[in-house]
């Protein structure tokens, strides 16, 4: 069972945002987030690749939660692939693991449908059309009233799953201070054993 001091452990494994120290090899091959061939100037995810080792030495850790994925990542197999998340930037807020199962299986509903409220259509159409990116954008207040949430597109990289899978949904993810609000997974080499055996169960 997951619990907030998983979190908290995340943080003291990998470092306060600004304090990190990596060694060599850890930076070149562990850490490295490689850019897709496909993944050019053209694709807003490219601003993550050029912004990853701010990200790294700088992001916040926090709970973040799967909306969309790519289906290659939910089976065994060597591509790295884009996702959707959703979470809350400060790492001072903590919505429950319940919040954000809601939410982002709320957005997920919307996917093929076409609702008359502008912001829910918007949405659904970034989901059906699993083409484009978005990054920092909020989440509808009535999926979550109690916290602001937010939507980004990130990019997983399967060396940093446990077993290099998408298990679960939930996940410590790496987010950056400011908007746009760059993130990627926080990699598994930094979470407690409870948190890698929730993931392998």
């Amino acid at each position: 069972m997951l619990t907030e001091e998983d979190i908290n452990t995340c943080r003291k494994l990998f470092g306060a945002p600004g304090e990190r120290k990596f060694g060599f090899l850890e930076r070149m091959i562990y850490l490295r987030i490689n850019k897709p061939a496909w993944c050019n100037r053209s694709d807003d995810l490219f601003g993550l690749f050029e912004n990853k080792w701010d990200l790294i030495n700088n992001g916040n850790i926090v709970w973040g939660h799967i909306v969309q994925a790519n289906s290659l990542l939910f089976e065994e197999g060597v591509d790295d692939c884009p996702a959707s998340v959703i979470f809350s930037p400060d790492p001072k807020l903590r919505p429950s693991f319940d919040q954000l199962s809601y939410a982002a299986t709320s957005m997920f509903k919307l996917k093929n449908t076409t609702p008359d409220d502008e912001e829910l259509r918007r949405i659904a159409e970034t989901l059906t059309g699993e083409i484009e990116r978005t990054f920092g954008v909020s989440v509808p207040k009535q999926f979550c009233r109690e916290y602001q949430l937010y939507e980004a597109s990130t990019f997983i990289s399967r060396k940093h799953l446990p077993n290099k899978i998408l298990s679960k949904g939930l996940f410590p993810l790496l987010v950056s201070q400011n908007k746009p609000f760059w993130c990627v997974p926080l990699p598994s080499n930094y979470w407690p054993l409870s948190l890698i055996e929730y993931w392998r169960e």
